[in-house]
């Protein structure tokens, strides 16, 4: 599981949002955040002093909005997470260094809900499991 570190920007007239920064990085490492504003959406990318992006996504009404992504060091994705209203809608992604599918969580409405599924290297199902509204329904397979 990844852990987060927590920010928060603030934007102009008093509003904030909250901007997650992945924990697991290297010591010493300084994030820079650009904040690009079209109309009420505003963009927001996530940079290593490096150079490397190390999460992006967009917010709108200061509410993460639509899929963000948190990369690893080598550029891939490291988790992709859909929002709808500041809340997880869908599957979130947990992806390995080298590509390969670690994890998908269903949620709606910021609450597990429908299939989680852990994966072997290479996308081998290992363990999945099922939600309703949080609460894990039926058999947990482990294979």
């Amino acid at each position: 599981m990844l852990g987060f570190r927590y920010a928060l920007v603030f934007l102009p007239f008093g509003l904030f949002a909250p901007v997650v920064h992945a924990q697991q990085q290297r010591p010493g490492l300084k994030l820079d955040t650009t904040r690009v504003v079209q109309g009420d959406e505003t963009r927001i990318t996530v940079t290593s002093t490096d150079g490397k992006v190390v999460e992006e996504g967009i917010l709108i009404g200061g509410r993460r909005e639509g899929v963000w992504y948190i990369y690893h060091d080598n550029g891939f994705p490291k988790t992709v997470i859909p929002y709808r209203q500041g809340l997880k809608e869908g599957a979130e992604l947990h992806l390995g260094k080298d590509g390969y599918l670690e994890e998908q969580i269903s949620y709606s409405k910021d609450i597990l809900h429908g299939p989680s599924r852990q994966y072997f290297k290479g996308s081998r199902l290992q363990k999945e499991s099922f939600f309703i509204q949080g609460v894990e329904e039926g058999r947990r397979r482990v294979y």
